[in-house]
């Protein structure tokens, strides 16, 4: 993804699906090379059955060379209908930044 300014921000939204025991949120995020000056906040928010939104987690990434692995246990939505929202802003103050949501999955 390409964020051109600061403050620039995208997000994904994803159907709604029912979570059952044992499920994961898996995804693999970073700063993509070349992109020197990145400074991203990612963020995984959800809407459980059509209600508002609420925030699961947040991450920081800089261009460190490193990918952050996410696994988040979904364990507190049993059973319950959930929509995932994925994003990412832009939190470089002098320009653009090139990043990315890698593979974001439920598993079970």
């Amino acid at each position: 993804m390409h964020l051109n300014s600061p403050n620039d921000w995208m997000q994904g939204f994803y159907p709604a699906q029912p979570v059952r025991n044992g499920d994961r949120f898996v995804a693999w995020i970073g700063c993509l090379d070349g992109s020197d000056a990145c400074n991203a906040t990612f963020s995984l928010d959800y809407r459980v059955d059509g209600g508002s939104v609420e925030n699961l987690a947040k991450w920081n990434e800089s261009r460190d060379g490193k990918i952050t692995k996410i696994d988040l246990d979904l364990s507190q939505f049993v059973g319950k209908n959930v929509q995932f929202i994925l994003g990412v802003t832009n939190k470089n103050s002098s320009g653009a930044v090139d990043v990315f949501w890698f593979i974001p999955s439920i598993q079970h």
